[in-house]
């Protein structure tokens, strides 16, 4: 932590220099932000959810049963999904099991899609194979009429498997043996 200050910037980096380097170092991240950070995430993830249950209510409308679509991520939160639907108009029970993330492509240093996704939402999405699908939906664009959000079926697979994804660990399990 040695800094080099020529001549010039004495007067600054005293005045305002020093400061600065104090300053970001007070940064904290208190509980009370970490809880509005959190209930704010859920009320996006929820907006999104909302938005993925309307376009399975359109795509699927001529289902028989399309009633039964609905969002069960409030009622269990343990299923590794938030919405159930129909994969096609011919099936006869539940069989789409669709968990739905939303992200900001402005937020993105990449510009890209990005998410966090639990270890039992893997692994219900490994079980289910095909009939898993993940909507990645950019709340950026939700508003805009006739956006899509991109599905991803079988991510498991096509997602977790593969090379085309950076992947990063944010937590590791410990227990003593």
């Amino acid at each position: 932590n040695h800094f080099l200050i020529g001549e010039k910037y004495i007067d600054w980096f005293n005045d305002t220099g020093i400061k600065l380097i104090e300053k970001s170092k007070l940064k904290s991240f208190t509980l009370e932000r970490l809880k509005k950070n959190q209930e704010r995430q859920s009320e996006l993830g929820f907006e999104a959810e909302k938005f993925v249950l309307k376009y399975e209510l359109r795509i699927r409308k001529k289902h028989p049963t399309c009633s039964k679509i609905r969002i069960i991520s409030e009622e269990d939160v343990r299923a590794g999904y938030d919405i159930e639907s129909y994969i096609d108009d011919k099936s006869i029970v539940l069989d789409k099991y669709i968990e739905v993330k939303c992200y900001s492509k402005d937020q993105s240093a990449s510009g890209k899609p990005y998410f966090y996704w639990s270890s039992n939402e893997i692994e219900v999405a490994e079980i289910e194979e095909d009939n898993y699908f993940l909507y990645l939906v950019d709340r950026d664009q939700m508003k805009n009429k006739g956006y899509i959000p991109t599905m991803i079926k079988n991510p498991y697979v096509n997602v977790f498997q593969t090379s085309q994804w950076e992947k990063e660990c944010q937590k590791w399990y410990l227990q003593e043996i």
